[in-house]
């Protein structure tokens, strides 16, 4: 298992990416958790991907009122439907895609 994990989302049709500590993804998670107990179905679910997952991709501009984060292991790929209304699961990934450096791709 590798410490980082390939974020990729689009946002405004603009792809991107960067490397995201799996350890700081996870203990923002573990957070998560205990914090929000019982409501934190989706926080346990991506605590389970974490330790696995090579890559995640987000598509910010999806309208759908269920957005999906998908993913990328050893064993294949899968998504987490998350509805929009699980604010700060979203706001915390939107966190983690905003953070100070990432690499921009063309969509073209």
């Amino acid at each position: 298992m590798e410490n980082e994990i390939i974020m990729k989302w689009r946002r405004n049709g603009k792809i991107s990416e960067k490397k995201i500590e799996r350890e700081k993804l996870m203990a923002t998670f573990e957070g998560l958790i205990k914090g929000f107990s019982p409501n934190n179905m989706v926080s346990k679910r991506l605590a389970e991907i974490i330790p696995e997952a090579t890559e995640m991709y987000i598509d910010w501009d999806s309208s759908a009122e269920i957005n999906t984060l998908y993913f990328v292991t050893a064993k294949g790929t899968g998504g987490i439907p998350i509805i929009n209304s699980h604010s700060v699961v979203w706001a915390v990934l939107d966190g983690y895609c905003k953070e100070w450096f990432h690499k921009e791709k063309s969509d073209t």
